[in-house]
């Protein structure tokens, strides 16, 4: 029995492409891409960055899959930004309404 081996060159990784900036006109997450039917209310993730797109004054609650309580505040702006150090799934309550958002 002949055995073949052939041997490529190997090539380097390509440079490592910045993400895109995230849209707040067509938010999605990588666990999916929710319709708001046609709530004002829109949440996304980017970056260790949990971006809610809400009214002024709306009250907020971040949560983690093990139900500890991440954060609770208010939005401040109608484009709120939540930096979260920790990657994994969260749920984003705000205005009786939840999202699911992955970092």
């Amino acid at each position: 029995m002949d055995a073949t081996l052939t041997i490529t060159k190997a090539t380097p990784n390509p440079e490592p492409q910045p993400e895109p900036e995230p849209d707040p006109q067509n938010p999605s997450t990588p666990v999916s891409s929710v319709d708001n039917n046609g709530s004002n209310v829109k949440v996304w993730s980017y970056a260790h960055t949990i971006y809610i797109a809400s009214i002024p004054d709306s009250q907020y609650k971040i949560i983690d899959l093990q139900g500890r309580t991440i954060a609770t505040s208010s939005t401040t702006s109608s484009l709120e930004q939540i930096n979260i150090n920790t990657s994994g799934i969260y749920v984003v309550i705000i205005n009786n309404q939840s999202f699911k958002v992955s970092l």
